[in-house]
This record gives structure tokens, sequence and C-alpha cells, in this order.
């Protein structure tokens, strides 16, 4: 079951009770279990693409980060930042669109599953590069 439908199962018990005149205690734990994780994981997931953000804006605008890091590791760094800013919108973008626009909702469903598998690509290569880089240095 997705947000968008469990949001309305929400809605729809709230207004059955409401209008029955029965608010219970147990109507009131049954909303907040439903809707906590949920708001939970998408202020997680937009305090990272903040942290994201400020990261991007570092990587470019601070010129020692990209003597620190070396080009590779730069370009590895900010692709990463850039790719989990992307899965971020994307995400936030299923809880918008409507279930019924098949074509819009999967093509940003598999946006968001791309952009997840390249970030774990950026984020595995990055201290491989660096091993990589230390061998070389060092034969």
């Amino acid at each position: 079951m997705n947000l968008l439908s469990r949001r309305l199962a929400v809605k729809q018990l709230v207004c059955h009770h409401v209008l029955a005149g029965r608010v219970s205690l147990y109507l009131v734990t049954e909303i907040f279990a439903m809707s906590h994780p949920a708001i939970w994981i998408e202020s997680v997931r937009f305090a990272s693409f903040l942290a994201c953000a400020i990261g991007l804006y570092i990587l470019y605008n601070d010129a020692s980060t990209q003597k620190d890091f070396g080009e590779s590791n730069w370009n590895l760094m900010a692709f990463g930042f850039g790719y989990w800013a992307v899965n971020c919108v994307a995400h936030a973008a299923q809880q918008w669109i409507c279930p019924d626009c098949t074509t819009m909702w999967m093509s940003v469903k598999f946006t968001g599953l791309f952009s997840l598998l390249l970030t774990f690509s950026c984020v595995l290569s990055l201290p491989l590069n660096q091993i990589a880089a230390k061998n070389r240095v060092g034969s």
C-alpha cells in the first residue's frame, strides 16, 4: 500500500468515526501509527537532500576541495551528491503524482531507482579509487 492510499484510508477512517460520533483513543493511536513513520522518513529524506545541496555547494565553491581530493575523487563525490539529490526529489515526486498517471509515475519511480543505483556505485567506487591510487603511487 503506497503512502497516498494510506493517507486516503486514514482520512476515510477519521470521517467515518467523526460522523458516527466515535472518537476514541484507538482512533488517535491508529492515526499516529499510520502517519508517523511516513513523516519521519520524509523528514530524514528532506534533511539528506539539504545535506546534498550543502555538500555540492562546498565542493563547487571551495577551491581547496579539488586540490585535497584530486580530480577523480572530487568527481565521484560530486556525482554521489548529485545522484542522491535526484533520488530525494524523485521520491518526493512519487508522493505527489497521482498513481493513475501510470507513465509519469513509473518514469519517476525508475528515475529514483537508477539514481539510487548510481549513488551506490559512486559511494562504492570512491574508496576503491583511493586504494587504486595508493597502489599506483606505491609501485
